[in-house]
Formats: structure tokens, C-alpha cells, sequence
């Protein structure tokens, strides 16, 4: 007989869970929460002074992010689906940004473009990665506040409730 510990399971197995990532529906609240992040992004960006073009690639890339955890393999992988997106956002916004950029402003040559892919490629799926664990962190929180039939289990004696 295998020893039990206070959930009467073996100490040998292992409890799986779901891994956290943006649901495909969620409520009001948690929208509210995502803008707040990004609000608190573009707060960040403007303090560190950089250009509102810095601003639209940010907010492209995190939902970009987002939108990949919800979309892509069902949200049954959330890890996977941010490095992939971040491996093909980064690279596909940056050299989207260069091209729309007027000829005499344009920093880079057609050789560039494949150093930029395979540099931005790796960069992407770390910054992909550690983006989604922040989203994904929005939820995990939000779920923890969830009872087993998916009802909110916060306190409802306040003044508002």
C-alpha cells in the first residue's frame, strides 16, 4: 500500500490540470482587467517616453498573443500557441513597420531581411512566451475566485453588492 497524503492520493502521481490561457468566453470583469493591463502598459511606455508608433506595435503584439491562446489548438496548449505567435508576430511586425516606411527613411536592404527574420524569430517566441504568461496570469487569477460551477465566489456583503 502507497502512503496517502491529506487528499487520499498517492504521493506518486501526479494531479493534472488544465493549463491557463484566455478562454474563449469570458465576462465583463475580466475584459475590464485586460484593459487595465493596457492601460498600465501605455502608462509605462509614455514614462519611458517612446513614440506612439511604439505603442501600436506593443498593443498589436499583445493581442496578437491573446487572441492565438483563445484561437489556436483549441486553448488546450496556451504555452505553445504564445511562442509560435510570438516567433511570426515580432518578425512580421517589424518588417510590416520597415515596408510602410518611406523609401529614404527605410533602415534596411533586402539581404537584412533574412537576418531579421531569424533574430526577431527567436526574440519573438521568448517575448511571445513571457506576454502570454502575463495574460494568462489575468485569468489564472480570475479563475481562482470561481467555485467548481464556474459562479463568482467573492464576497457579496459589501455596500455595492
Amino acid at each position: 500500500m502507497e502512503p496517502l497524503d491529506d487528499s487520499s492520493r498517492p504521493l506518486n502521481t501526479r494531479r493534472t490540470s488544465q493549463p491557463v490561457g484566455v478562454p474563449r468566453r469570458f465576462g465583463a470583469g475580466t475584459a475590464l482587467i485586460i484593459t487595465a493591463m493596457y492601460a498600465a502598459l501605455f502608462s509605462l511606455l509614455s514614462v519611458l517616453g517612446e513614440p506612439p508608433e511604439v505603442f501600436g506595435i506593443v498593443a498589436i503584439f499583445c493581442t496578437g498573443i491573446g487572441l492565438s491562446q483563445m484561437i489556436l489548438f483549441g486553448g488546450k496548449l496556451p504555452r505553445l500557441a504564445s511562442w509560435l505567435s510570438g516567433t511570426i508576430l515580432l518578425p512580421a511586425i517589424l518588417i510590416g513597420w520597415e515596408l510602410i516606411q518611406p523609401a529614404s527613411e527605410r533602415l534596411l536592404f533586402p539581404v537584412d531581411v533574412f537576418s531579421i527574420l531569424t533574430g526577431t524569430a527567436v526574440f519573438g517566441g521568448i517575448f511571445g512566451y513571457l506576454v502570454g504568461c502575463l495574460i494568462a496570469s489575468v485569468f489564472l487569477v480570475r479563475e481562482r475566485d470561481r467555485d467548481e460551477d464556474g459562479k463568482d465566489k467573492t464576497d457579496k456583503s459589501g455596500p455595492f453588492a
